[in-house]
């Protein structure tokens, strides 16, 4: 580890940093939007008032997980190599740890990350979300130099036959890695529990507004209760009380859920059926048929560290990142035939963040928003 640095970024993660690491000789800080001309009497460097330096000091980029990637660019094209050269805040003196896979990830890379035994060892790069991936055409996963450092590789076992082609299967990625880097696969349920969600038409796209949709889930009953002339109340009342699927149905397909989990997980160091089995009558299991709640979550990540040997007493994971930004009622049917005894308020947490209401939802609002967006 270089005793002598330059600092990118002059924000709240270069504070985090240098707080992090006092021993350290700070020799200048540099910023692309440099408004001050010291900090804490060290200079404050613009990128062409530096270049004569780059090369000689190694360069910590401080900078959040997102804007990294900006300036990473930028170093490149000024000559210089990751990990030789300049590495994310985050890795800086760490073994480097990678997360791959969807938006699962980022609330169990969270819950690692409150781990202070394993942020003892473990620094995560900032290598984004297989979608986030996909957008940019893959670019991120050509970058040999990233694999070729990763001493941790955590992956959701993005199978062959994904939806975003072969080249994104976790295997293609763990023969880039280098000798020894530790590899572990975690559940992937994206997409499974369909049988706690039976109103969603699966398959179809949300309906869209000026290219904006509220909501992510076409919701059949809903939709069939409004065309039969049945007003907002009376539906909100039958989400709760009535019978929509045979019982049978319901069951067959908790049956499936669990068998292709049963079948995944072969592949899967992180098990999961056995506990969704003795669990998902006392906690909400998902979201939505894509997201899993903050159990599953804290289950993963608790499994995750007890793979690794990493023992921490004082973990609390109580405020982890939730996955309910497509959040939709279990119905009361649907609690009733699994037997499920967690509590359901059918208060809708999603929707604090983007409806017609800005603000949590009760059941009654939510059926009012979703007929006046997609039916009237």
């Amino acid at each position: 580890m270089m005793k002598k640095v330059l600092v990118w970024g002059t924000g709240v993660n270069a504070l985090d940093f240098v707080k992090g690491h006092r021993s350290l000789e700070i020799i200048a800080y540099i910023d692309n939007r440099k408004k001050d001309k010291e900090w804490g009497g060290i200079p404050i460097l613009l990128p062409q008032e530096a270049e004569n330096i780059l090369k000689r000091f190694f360069v910590v980029v401080a900078v959040s997980e997102h804007i990294y990637w900006e300036i990473k660019n930028q170093l490149n094209t000024l000559g210089l190599a990751e990990f030789s050269d300049y590495c994310f805040h985050g890795v800086y003196g760490k073994k480097v740890a990678i997360i791959y896979g969807n938006c699962h990830t980022g609330p169990i890379k969270e819950g690692l990350s409150i781990s202070r035994e394993f942020t003892k060892e473990y620094g995560f790069y900032p290598l984004r979300e297989i979608q986030k991936i996909k957008q940019l055409e893959g670019k991120e996963l050509k970058e040999e130099s990233i694999f070729r450092h990763c001493d941790l590789f955590l992956h959701q076992s993005i199978r062959k036959e994904n939806s975003y082609g072969e080249e994104y299967a976790s295997e293609n990625i763990i023969k880039r890695l280098k000798p020894g880097c530790r590899v572990v696969s975690f559940p992937n349920l994206y997409g499974l529990p369909r049988c706690f969600f039976p109103q969603i038409v699966m398959g179809e796209a949300a309906i869209l507004r000026n290219g904006i949709g509220f909501y992510s889930f076409r919701d059949k009953f809903i939709e069939r209760l409004y065309q039969e002339g049945f007003g907002k109340r009376y539906i909100a009342d039958m989400i709760l009380k009535s019978q929509f699927t045979e019982e049978k149905l319901l069951k067959d397909g908790f049956n499936l859920f669990i068998n292709k989990v049963k079948e995944r997980e072969v592949d899967w160091d992180i098990k999961i059926s056995e506990w969704i089995l003795t669990n998902y009558k006392k906690h909400r299991m998902f979201y939505d048929v894509n997201h899993p709640s903050n159990e599953i979550v804290k289950y993963i990540v608790e499994q995750i560290l007890e793979t690794l040997n990493i023992t921490d007493k004082n973990l609390v994971l109580d405020y982890l990142l939730k996955l309910d930004y497509h959040e939709v009622p279990v119905y009361g049917y649907v609690m009733r035939t699994f037997g499920m005894e967690w509590s359901n308020d059918y208060i809708l947490r999603k929707y604090s963040k983007s409806t017609l209401t800005n603000r949590q939802i009760d059941l009654y609002e939510y059926v009012e928003q979703y007929i006046k967006w997609n039916c009237d």
